[in-house]
């Protein structure tokens, strides 16, 4: 193996890192604990998560994030869901704030930044569709740079909404929002690609009040 695809295999691997330590499963459950949604979110800080609006949960149902570790009363657990109720959202920029109930969540916390160009590589880890409580790494190139979104070089699969899209220094550039095709309508030509909400739209959110 060369050395110059083990140092891109490396610098794949960073990355992968920092989107995997952010990231949590979120599903939304009935009250007998069947799911009826699954998503993707990251960790802001010890009580918030980020994710998209569009995982808000239906009538009858509840917001949970799974944790490997977390804290109730100053008491450490491990493996478990913790119960997560909503801040504020915005359906039109698709983000939603959430907020652990009566826990605190371990870090790293996600770091976000507009430092993002075409070309850049970029990954993500997000929840596969109905896998429960296990994850799919991706990664791809930045096609585009709008003020709406980031395009993606890579299909997310359904469940990574709310992933969060990481650059080489470990900062958050985006959260996965949702697919579309790029090429002709219903042609075989066209693909699949990944659109992100961008960090700018991120920070604008966040600092606007509930």
């Amino acid at each position: 193996m060369s050395m110059t695809l083990l140092l891109i295999l490396a610098l794949v691997f960073s990355y992968f890192q920092h989107a995997i330590a952010i990231y949590g499963e979120l599903q939304c459950f009935t009250d007998t604990m069947e799911s009826t949604k699954v998503g993707s979110s990251i960790t802001l800080s010890k009580t918030q998560v980020l994710t998209v609006a569009h995982m808000k949960c239906e009538p009858g149902s509840r917001l949970y994030r799974w944790q490997s570790v977390y804290q109730v009363a100053g008491r450490n657990y491990k493996n478990g869901w913790v119960p997560m109720a909503t801040i504020k959202a915005d359906r039109e920029v698709d983000l939603m704030l959430l907020e652990a109930v009566d826990a605190t969540l371990p870090g790293p916390f996600a770091r976000i930044s507009t430092d993002i160009q075409v070309g850049d590589l970029v990954a993500y880890f997000g929840a596969g569709f109905r896998h429960f409580t296990s994850g799919l790494l991706s990664s791809g190139y930045v096609m585009a740079v709008t003020n709406d979104y980031l395009v993606i070089s890579n299909t997310p699969f359904p469940g990574q909404s709310g992933s969060g899209i990481v650059n080489e220094n470990g900062f958050v550039v985006g959260l996965n929002s949702r697919m579309f095709a790029d090429g002709p309508e219903n042609s075989v030509y066209s693909i699949f690609v990944s659109a992100a909400v961008p960090a700018q739209k991120i920070i604008q959110f966040l600092k606007t009040k509930p």
